[in-house]
């Protein structure tokens, strides 16, 4: 995604979003490649005078609504699902090539799925020819990218899956909570919620359930390994706990595999992906992910009792190096085959 190819200029993006996801996108945007003539960051309901900084710009932030979608080339929904699903295929039938990275269209058959580090290539021309690609929530694309060289690897019989999201993927509101709420206590005084349902600083919450008992996002993880290892069968159980930490998301996974993976091999298989892996007796934390970015994992090791039972813990950035990652891949190859 940097300068393998010579640079290209011109077109209009369109931003849909104005929170961490956005600003990570704005920053790297350099790195693919691509330096649009115009950038509009668009939002739900923008705050009067409000902006966007990143990668040396600062953009005015206007409404999404008064927006002509047919002037944009690439546009980019991020950070707000409800934006995403008012104004994504809009986007799309008036010509612009849309990258749905809210999550809200992972889980649709139809609409071809990308993950940095996965093939991106591999899903440009369904993009192009539907006008929609779709990102998945971060707990998603993390799993799927510790899970597809896996499976190259040893073959999957069954993934059960924990996250535990930060608060950073949420946003600066929840941010902003746990902040308020942790030096609160510290007080001894208590403060309500108002992001989320409960309080969340000294706390563990789960993902509100469906119908189904799944929540949103455990849904999303199992479908998209399914749709990204072309199975309908493989048994997934994916869980997500919202954790007090400010930065930074982990996955704590245990695998049952078709053919015995020792730790050290695994660990191979995963760094040949691009992944930084060791096997041993210690893991990566959170802010290993603040000191130099990317899928950091250890703890692998197999069941005493069966070769074939691979665990490990991995942590990732889910705004800048998932979400905004994948959506940035994207942009690289569509902007080179729409505008070059």
């Amino acid at each position: 995604m940097s300068a393998r190819a010579e640079p290209i200029t011109g077109g209009t993006l369109a931003l849909v979003g104005d929170g961490p996801a956005a600003e990570a996108i704005l920053e790297g945007l350099a790195e693919t490649g691509w330096t649009p003539e115009r950038i509009e960051v668009l939002a739900a309901n923008p705050e009067p005078g409000a902006t966007l900084a990143g990668g040396g710009r600062s953009v005015d932030v206007t409404p999404v609504a008064d927006f002509d979608f047919s002037v944009a080339d690439i546009a980019i929904f991020v950070d707000d699902p409800a934006c995403a699903e008012a104004f994504a295929a809009p986007a799309a039938e008036a010509g612009c090539s849309v990258i749905e990275a809210t999550g809200l269209l992972a889980e649709r058959q139809e609409v071809p799925l990308a993950v940095a580090g996965l093939d991106v290539e591999g899903v440009l021309a369904d993009a192009i020819d539907s006008g929609l690609v779709a990102v998945p929530p971060a707990p998603a694309a993390l799993l799927a990218r510790l899970l597809v060289p896996l499976h190259r690897a040893g073959g999957l019989h069954a993934v059960d899956a924990t996250a535990l999201r930060g608060m950073g993927a949420f946003g600066g509101a929840a941010v902003e909570e746990l902040a308020g709420q942790t030096a609160g206590l510290l007080n001894a005084q208590e403060r309500e919620p108002e992001y989320f349902d409960a309080p969340i600083a000294f706390n563990l919450l789960p993902e509100p359930g469906l119908d189904d008992g799944s929540a949103g996002v455990e849904a999303a993880m199992a479908e998209t390994v399914r749709r990204l290892l072309e199975t309908e069968t493989l048994p997934v159980t994916a869980s997500a706990v919202r954790v007090p930490v400010f930065h930074g998301d982990g996955l704590a996974l245990h695998l049952t595999l078709d053919e015995p993976l020792s730790p050290e091999g695994a660990a191979e298989v995963l760094r040949e992906a691009g992944i930084t892996a060791a096997a041993g007796p210690l893991g990566p934390d959170p802010r290993t992910v603040g000191e130099g970015g990317g899928i950091h994992v250890g703890r692998l090791r197999t069941a005493p009792d069966d070769s074939r039972r691979l665990a490990l813990w991995a942590v990732a950035d889910p705004v800048k190096g998932l979400v905004a990652a994948s959506a940035l891949a994207v942009v690289a190859l569509l902007a080179r085959e729409l505008l070059d």
